[in-house]
């Protein structure tokens, strides 16, 4: 959840792009993380 100050004067489009690329970036790390880890299992 975002707060207030984190968002400072972002109006409310800006803080739902936030939270979207926020949850992209999870997505993005958690996709090129898995292959990373199957990497170094399996050396």
């Amino acid at each position: 959840m975002l707060v207030a100050k984190q968002v400072g004067g972002m109006g409310v489009p800006g803080a739902k792009r936030l939270k979207e690329l926020e949850t992209e970036n999870g997505r993005l790390t958690r996709l090129l993380a898995e292959p990373m880890l199957e990497n170094e299992v399996t050396r």
